[in-house]
């Protein structure tokens, strides 16, 4: 076979996976009522391209931009798209029922989700330093794949019974907040690594679902605060518990078996 004609099929096959890979082809920005501002999802003169970014025979990847002062996306409408991006001074807050969908999500900005929202993740997520994601309201997060918090994770401060399930490993970074607090929350995680500040309010439940040996370490500058549950599986999260260099705080009137060797 000629070398042009193996050159000529390498072409085909990466232009196919390109295609079959599902990658985000068609690059959005958020432009807002006359070039800035709020407004709603739906709104197609708020998007550069003036489309709505809504996958279909066409894959979007969004970006929510910092501009000169902070302004709100109302969600409107069920999206699916493959990537979304909010930055800084930006704020995605999801109406009634809505339901987004997205393939990775970096949060720099705020992500209010508090009506019986359901948001799913699949792939990676990313928190940023300073922002905020928020599950509130009965609503529902699946985020499969991995989750690294900076900034402020929160459930429930606004209304109980929300579900987040993390499929993957959830990293609470140094001066980052993991908060379950409502009565009711339950948030399923395959493993937990906190080096920040993790607190379980009374009625909520922290389930550690790949972790069987639950918390093993509260290290030096990282808080870990149980007004609620949190298991290990079906066993008590800190049965293994070995050493405590920074603050825990047991508060759910309980008694819990605990045998720290260190710190």
């Amino acid at each position: 076979m000629k070398a042009s004609t193996v050159r000529l099929m390498a072409l085909f096959l990466a232009a196919g996976f390109w295609t079959v890979s599902g990658r985000a082809d068609t690059l959005v920005n958020w432009q807002g009522p006359g070039g800035t501002g709020s407004g709603n999802w739906s709104t197609a003169a708020d998007w550069s391209g003036g489309v709505v970014a809504n996958n279909g025979s066409t894959k979007y990847g969004v970006t929510l931009p910092t501009e000169s002062g902070s302004y709100t996306v109302t969600q409107d409408i069920n999206i699916s798209i493959d990537s979304l991006t909010v930055d800084s001074g930006a704020t995605l807050a999801g109406n009634s029922g809505i339901t987004l969908t997205v393939t990775s999500l970096t949060n720099s900005g705020t992500m209010n989700y508090d009506s019986a929202n359901n948001l799913t993740v699949n792939g990676a997520t990313t928190i940023s330093s300073g922002s905020q994601l928020n599950i509130e309201g009965g609503s529902t997060a699946n985020l499969n794949g991995t989750v690294s918090n900076s900034g402020a994770l929160t459930t429930g401060f606004t209304g109980g019974s929300n579900t987040v399930t993390v499929t993957g490993a959830f990293t609470n970074n140094a001066g980052a907040t993991l908060s379950i607090d409502g009565s009711g929350d339950v948030m399923n995680v395959a493993s937990l690594t906190n080096s920040g500040a993790v607190s379980i309010a009374a009625g909520a439940t922290l389930n550690l679902t790949s972790q069987p040996n639950g918390i093993t370490d509260v290290p030096a500058g990282s808080s870990l605060g149980i007004v609620g549950t949190l298991k290990a599986g079906t066993a008590n999260g800190l049965a293994k518990l070995t050493s405590v260099e920074g603050t825990l705080n047991l508060e759910n009137g309980t008694t819990t078996a605990v045998t720290p060797s260190g710190g």
